[in-house]
């Protein structure tokens, strides 16, 4: 397998890692490097009691201006490799340090009391007090709460033994953010990162080669056996140097490279402030061109309304024409009124005649007299019912709450079906869409099931009775229609006795349409069992509800929407003729009118802005087309504001 771990390259202050195998530390260095999340991160990491780093390593590190060396050493207390190699590593590292020591970071875990204190007593025997002046110490492998809440882990987690080696460096410490718990970018993550870069800017100097000398002389053995070291590494120096000079002559010709290009770019630059110039004096050309095209409007629309002052000449003309006539046909109306009297005296002996039959009339109209009180009332009875609908779908499609998963990708395919473009993202952020689309398509799935049943044609028996009812008023209809056109007698009765006849056709199929049917046994009408299922089946594609005891519940209010909507759309809107009542999906984009719908998302300071997103529930009046239109029921629409 490639090395890609890098070497040891120290030409600026050091930041030196230190600690255990293990514990963190490499990870810490990429996480100020900005690689932790990288396929290869800069220095190699591992969560084993095996060294990952075997030799140190170094990159470069910038705290604003200033240019640092992050060095990560090997790990202390490795179970491959001798304690006493790794102290000697380190200890030829910091003399390697020329531009002297910025801040050591020791790196400790959180949760390994004896391995703590042991680790402890090691760095203070291995460094100087001088060292102390520029550690600080980072605690690694905390958890949520204690990264959160760094006075709760400074309260609840040190010993004596943490407070008074903290104590002893200053009381210079942080915390490093666990990255499998936080992300770069995390609020939390770049807070304590941003604490440890002030810890190490704070601090007054640089300690330099005085501390390593005197090291060396506490650790005489030690540096003894690194100087033999540094004796068999010198070639290897020298090597390194020459290709620190091949990487300085690289730089130099990536330098004139970047002359080169810069140069080109300033010349690019030039080229296209031209062609700007150029633009703009053609968008002033095309505005020049402009203006004179609306000049030319100007005197065209002048030309037009010369000619419609001569129309209008001409047309007094005509209207005095007219009033001539006018006073010609007054002459013969008056010849017309002698024809009148008449046939006055022929209209008497038609009167008797006629008297019988209004008394027939006046019966009816009575009739009808009490059926106007009875429409106060269907409206009303109409709303309630209605409401009571939207209640029971807001309870079939549910909340959506945490208990309920919504499979986004197939309610977007939904939204397409409905033409809303609008795009959604997360279950919690467009919840009312996403309950708005499922109401309603909860009703056009019963829509399209109801339209079936009653287009059957030639099927009958008491699983199609409710669409042979409606087939065969509609027949007498017809029947009654021709008798009026066909035969002498009064046209009104005839009109009278059929409206009377749809509204009892009617009334009984909203009394016992598609209720249980009575046989041997009494079961659930066959429609209503195949359309529930084939609704319930469908909505548990969109969204599974977790508890199965509110599943059930839900899925038995399937059956009573079905009902509800059929009573209402096919029969109830149709009991009152000839005012039988329509219903329309408004469309997409359409500019919001309170008169004719309203929403829950509404804004009730600035409506004058809002478009229809989606229609969840259909308007529902009559004569919509003229001044006359009644709105009944308004739309309930999902809304949004034109950007």
């Amino acid at each position: 397998m490639e090395d890609n771990t890098p070497s040891l390259i120290i030409n600026a202050p050091a930041i030196l890692l230190v600690g255990t195998t293990g514990v963190g530390k490499s990870t810490l260095g990429n996480m100020m490097l900005g690689t932790s999340e990288d396929e290869n991160p800069t220095f190699p990491a591992s969560d084993s009691c095996f060294t990952v780093t075997k030799k140190s390593c170094s990159a470069i590190y910038k705290i604003g201006d200033e240019i640092y060396n992050i060095i990560d050493t090997p790990g202390i207390y490795a179970t491959d490799v001798p304690n006493e190699e790794i102290l000697k590593e380190i200890a030829l590292t910091i003399q390697k340090c020329a531009y002297g020591i910025k801040a050591i970071l020791f790196v400790l875990g959180f949760g390994r009391s004896p391995e703590q204190v042991h680790m402890i007593n090691t760095i203070k025997r291995f460094f100087m007090e001088e060292h102390f002046r520029c550690m600080i110490l980072v605690f690694s492998k905390c958890r949520k709460k204690q990264t959160l809440d760094p006075g709760y882990f400074r309260k609840t987690y040190w010993n004596e033994t943490i407070k008074a080696f903290i104590n002893s460096i200053g009381n210079r410490w942080c915390i490093s953010p666990d990255i499998d718990i936080f992300s770069p970018g995390d609020h939390v993550y770049e807070q304590r990162l941003k604490e440890l870069q002030y810890h190490i800017t704070s601090m007054s100097a640089v300690y330099t080669a005085e501390i390593t000398r005197k090291i060396r002389e506490v650790n005489d053995d030690i540096i003894k056996n690194i100087q033999i070291q540094l004796s068999q590494t010198t070639k290897k120096f020298k090597e390194e140097k020459k290709k620190f000079q091949d990487v300085n002559q690289l730089y130099k010709n990536l330098q004139e490279k970047y002359n080169d290009l810069n140069d080109k770019y300033n010349e690019e630059k030039n080229q296209h402030q031209i062609i700007v110039e150029n633009l703009k004096r053609d968008i002033e050309g095309i505005e020049d061109k402009y203006t004179k095209n609306i000049q030319q409007l100007e005197n065209q629309i002048s030309d037009i309304n010369q000619q419609h002052q001569t129309k209008i000449k001409l047309q007094e003309q005509q209207i005095n024409q007219l009033q001539q006539s006018i006073e010609l046909k007054e002459t013969q109306l008056q010849s017309l009124e002698k024809e009148k009297d008449e046939l006055n005296a022929e209209n008497d002996s038609l009167y008797q005649r006629n008297t019988n039959l209004t008394n027939q009339l006046e019966n009816t109209l009575s009739d009808q007299s009490d059926d106007a009180d009875q429409n106060q009332n269907y409206v009303m009875n109409l709303n309630n019912d209605i409401s009571e609908l939207n209640n029971n779908l807001k309870e079939y499609v549910t909340e959506l709450n945490q208990g309920v998963i919504v499979n986004i990708e197939e309610i977007r395919k939904l939204l397409l079906l409905y033409k809303c473009p609008t795009k959604i993202t997360n279950q919690k952020d467009d919840l009312l869409l996403i309950q708005a689309v499922l109401q309603r398509h909860i009703i056009e799935t019963i829509f399209s099931d109801a339209t079936k049943y009653f287009q059957s044609t030639g099927k009958s028996g008491q699983n199609y009775l409710e669409s042979d009812i409606i087939n065969k008023a509609s027949l007498l209809s017809t029947l009654l229609a021709n008798a009026s056109k066909y035969r002498t007698g009064s046209d009104e009765i005839i009109r009278v006795a059929s409206t009377n006849l749809h509204k009892q056709v009617y009334l009984i199929l909203d009394n016992c349409g598609f209720t249980d049917i009575k046989s041997n046994t009494i079961f659930e009408h066959p429609f209503i069992t195949f359309c529930k299922k084939k609704l319930n089946n469908i909505m548990n594609d969109l969204r599974i509800i977790k508890c199965q005891q509110e599943k059930i519940a839900v899925e038995n209010l399937a059956a009573t929407i079905i009902r509800e909507i059929i009573k209402i759309f096919w029969f109830r809107l149709k009991v009152y003729e000839p005012f039988v009542l329509q219903y329309v999906w408004i469309p997409y984009n359409v500019k919001v009118n309170e008169k004719f719908m309203e929403g829950e998302n509404f804004d009730d300071n600035d409506n004058e802005n809002l478009y229809v997103d989606l229609c969840y529930f259909p308007l529902i009046g009559r004569d919509f087309t003229s001044n006359n239109h009644k709105v009944y029921v308004p739309a309930k629409v999902f809304v949004r504001k034109n950007q």
